[in-house]
């Protein structure tokens, strides 16, 4: 059920802490927000080299998930890690370490290509309006208009349900993020299914001693924290400035540099 944290995840640490003791922690990350601070140019959300240093020393003690609305190739880019999980595109685009062979194949039956001129269109009516822009990943699509004039958003959330009143945009819905707008499948898929799907590959999803840590910022974690909830399971943490804000969360941290603290103090603790 939606509400409040219980308090700030590095003031309670302690009680964190003492949850984990004897058992396996299993890292999922989201990116922009979390990992990287939200920039103006969505091209130009950098990791700080410090928590990616941070984040390879948590891979090298834990399994480690990077779960996130971006498309994989250029979520792998930003990250710039190997050994690593990685969810793209909300979940929808899964690849695992050299080493493990996921087989994952939820969307191959979403043929984007076909929609190739729909979306040609959307995206030369988004270029009408300075600040929009369309990213387009592999099963998803993302309006962004954190550079749009206030008084232009509308113009570009009409752009968007026009192409989702077109045969193919039908096959579409709209989810509302933090200065973007989703467009994702009509598939019963999100980053909660992810998480299930990554823990059921790794043949932990069974096990009473692997705990899930998964931390967000954005309404598309929500659907992770609501696992984590219903399952009365693992540790979720909503990066949030206003600890008030309802969530599925358990606890929140305000930014990117507590989250990259309470990273480390995991790495300065080792492997537990």
């Amino acid at each position: 059920m939606l509400g409040p944290t219980v308090g700030s995840a590095l003031d309670l640490f302690g009680e964190i802490e003492k949850d984990l003791a004897g058992k396996k922690p299993i890292f999922f990350l989201d990116y922009d927000g979390t990992l990287s601070p939200i920039v103006n140019v969505p091209d130009e959300a950098f990791m700080p080299d410090e928590t990616r240093e941070t984040v390879r020393k948590i891979s090298k003690l834990y399994t480690c998930a990077i779960v996130s609305g971006r498309g994989l190739p250029k979520l792998k880019n930003f990250v710039k890690l190997d050994g690593l999980f990685y969810a793209g595109s909300h979940g929808m685009d899964i690849s695992g370490p050299d080493h493990f062979e996921s087989g994952f194949d939820i969307g191959s039956e979403y043929h984007l290509e076909n929609i190739s001129e729909i979306i040609g269109k959307m995206e030369a009516d988004l270029k009408q309006i300075p600040g929009a822009w369309l990213e387009k990943s592999k099963f998803t699509f993302s309006v962004h208009y954190r550079m749009v004039a206030k008084d232009k958003v509308k113009e570009v959330e009409a752009i968007v349900d026009t192409f989702l009143k077109t045969e193919p945009g039908q096959k579409f819905q709209k989810h509302n993020g933090k200065m973007v707008f989703e467009l994702k499948p009509k598939v019963d898929w999100n980053k909660g299914e992810a998480l299930k799907w990554i823990m059921k590959a790794l043949k932990v999803d069974q096990d009473p001693a692997v705990t899930p840590i998964y931390i967000g910022d954005d309404v598309t974690d929500e659907d992770a924290f609501k696992v984590l909830a219903e399952a009365h399971k693992g540790v979720s943490i909503l990066v949030t400035k206003d600890k008030r804000t309802k969530t599925n969360a358990k606890y929140y941290v305000h930014d990117t540099l507590e989250v990259k603290s309470f990273l480390e103090r995991f790495v300065a603790a080792g492997a537990l």
